[in-house]
């Protein structure tokens, strides 16, 4: 609650006093207080929801990062298995949001970092219980193991961090044009 009242309070009125800004740094002020509002928009969201069925961490996913990518990103070609996906999922309980967090690095990465064209998101349930995520890039800069083996940045090891402290796997690896990023997470079924 005071995150919500105080921080994106604050956050409100120094978007609302730099959107009339015309030079560029008032605009990046803008810019900067509007993401940090949606961010936390997109996290009370996910805490506040009393009972998370997996559906809504996958409808989160895509109405947070994928169809707004495509439309912004009209250059990078965006694919998905969630239409599939979503009729499977009904009878497990959401992971946490750090596992969205990990989703978001991920797509941030890809299209920020690697500069790719082609995105290919593939979640699946294995061995019963266990939610797997694919995400891979391509059309865009390899990516250089040797480099993040050596001094990986804090995004990759924050994604790392989340997901071993959720009992899952992660594997990074390089694909030509890009990479590939693949994680899981177990799954609680709902109790009925």
């Amino acid at each position: 609650m005071d995150l919500h009242d105080g921080v994106m309070g604050s956050l409100q009125l120094i978007r609302v006093l730099a959107e009339s800004a015309t030079n560029k740094k008032m605009q990046a002020i803008y810019s900067a207080s509007s993401d940090a509002l949606n961010e936390i928009r997109l996290i009370l969201e996910f805490r506040n929801t009393e009972v998370k069925r997996l559906n809504f961490f996958v409808n989160t996913v895509r109405n947070k990062f994928i169809v707004p990518l495509i439309d912004i990103e009209k250059s990078i070609t965006v694919t998905t298995n969630i239409d599939s996906f979503n009729a499977e999922i009904d009878a497990y309980l959401s992971p946490d949001v750090g596992m969205l967090k990990v989703v978001q690095e991920a797509i941030n990465n890809a299209v920020h970092r690697a500069k790719c064209e082609c995105l290919d998101i593939r979640f699946n349930i294995i061995e019963g219980h266990i939610l797997e995520v694919t995400i891979e890039n391509t059309g865009g800069q390899t990516l250089d193991m040797s480099k993040i083996e050596k001094t990986p940045g804090f995004g990759l090891k924050n994604m790392k961090r989340r997901i071993l402290d959720s009992n899952g796997e992660f594997s990074i690896v390089s694909i030509d044009g890009g990479a590939r990023l693949r994680f899981t997470c177990p799954l609680s079924p709902v109790q009925a």
